[in-house]
């Protein structure tokens, strides 16, 4: 074995950089140089033989205290061997944690002297590079001018750090519209309103950077808030969040039917979610049938009962009631039960008027 390949043992490289030189200087120069009688200049790449392994690789200028020795007066240095990044490692694998966007290496160092039992400095690391945790491949670079190190090192990112992507979590909540508007569907209304708490939330967009799950009842706090969701970004730099809100009841809706016009039945029996586009129209909502109650409507009445319910759907809606008022289709026939009258291809029947 040639006298430059030094055995590595943690004792070796977990140490001030400086003294592994020294070492590597006596490998070359047969014997030591006490740390305070010599000043290091920069070291260099120097490999004037490739193709041999344990060679020397590098030059580093050095000055040395004449009360140290003589031989060595003015400006000198040595040809010696610096460590690969790779025979530090011995196939022990880097792997970072807590990182998340853009770092250096100050900022991992740490955990790289702890995982590889090393003294390393940001003289012994580049630390121009910058890296991104969205990127394919971590590569660690010695210090071109380290004193003991050299060559490069691949290192893997483990668990990001990640943080809050909302700064707000309790939300203003779903008010009374003054105006009974409650246009837009559930889920709409409900992001614009995490939005306008968090307007970051501008820059991304639901179903694609962020999902909403988890819909859940909650006691009512001092704000009126009584539903929590989850909310899930895609990126692995956030973290997930428990919003607080609140989702209104059907009282919210205007308390005089009077106002809206009257729910007409196309036909008898009917159902909520057969004339749901109808009760939109009128409400001014975008309700969705797995917000309402399926309920038969098999007579003409003078009121037809809508029903919110599934509160673990519904993202702006709680369980309730209201009522509709009913309206009649013109000039149609009904039967003894309510039903419209048909004619034997299936149209309704309609009342013959007098002629005037």
């Amino acid at each position: 074995m040639s006298r430059f390949c030094l055995l590595l043992d943690r004792k070796d490289v977990n140490r001030p950089e400086n003294l592994i030189a020294l070492d590597m200087f006596r490998v070359f120069a047969g014997y030591s140089i006490r740390p305070n009688k010599i000043t290091f200049g920069k070291a260099r790449e120097l490999d004037q033989r490739p193709d041999l392994v344990c060679d020397e690789n590098s030059f580093c200028p050095v000055s040395i205290d004449r009360s140290e020795d003589t031989r060595f007066v003015g400006e000198t240095g040595f040809m010696y061997r610096r460590w690969t990044l790779e025979e530090v490692a011995r196939d022990q694998i880097v792997k970072i944690n807590g990182t998340s966007g853009l770092f250096k290496v100050e900022d991992i160092i740490d955990q790289i002297n702890e995982q590889l039992e090393t003294q390393f400095t940001l003289d012994s690391l580049d630390n121009r590079v910058v890296y991104d945790t969205d990127g394919d491949s971590f590569v660690l670079y010695a210090h071109p001018n380290s004193l003991a190190f050299c060559g490069s090192l691949t290192f893997e990112l483990g668990d990001p750090e990640r943080r809050d992507l909302l700064t707000v979590v309790k939300l203003s909540g779903f008010a009374p519209s003054p105006s009974f508007d409650y246009s837009g569907t559930s889920m709409q209304r409900l992001v614009a309103m995490i939005t306008a708490d968090n307007p970051v939330l501008a820059n991304y967009v639901y179903g694609v950077d962020y999902e909403l799950r988890g819909l859940a009842g909650m006691p009512f706090d001092p704000m009126g808030r009584n539903t929590t969701i989850e909310f899930i970004p895609v990126s692995n730099k956030f973290n997930i969040q428990t919003l607080q809100y609140r989702r209104l009841t059907a009282a919210a809706l205007n308390p005089d039917p009077q106002v809206y016009d009257p729910l007409v039945l196309p036909t008898y029996p009917s159902s909520t979610h057969q004339v749901l586009g109808r009760i939109n129209a009128i409400l001014g909502t975008q309700l969705t049938t797995s917000e309402v109650e399926n309920i038969i409507y098999d007579k003409v009445a003078d009121e037809y009962r809508l029903r919110f319910t599934n509160t673990s759907v519904s993202y702006a809606w709680l369980s309730g009631d209201y009522l509709l008022r009913g309206g009649f289709a013109g000039t149609f026939r009904f039967d003894s039960t309510g039903r419209y009258r048909v004619t034997g291809d299936g149209q309704i029947r309609s009342v013959t008027l007098p002629q005037e």
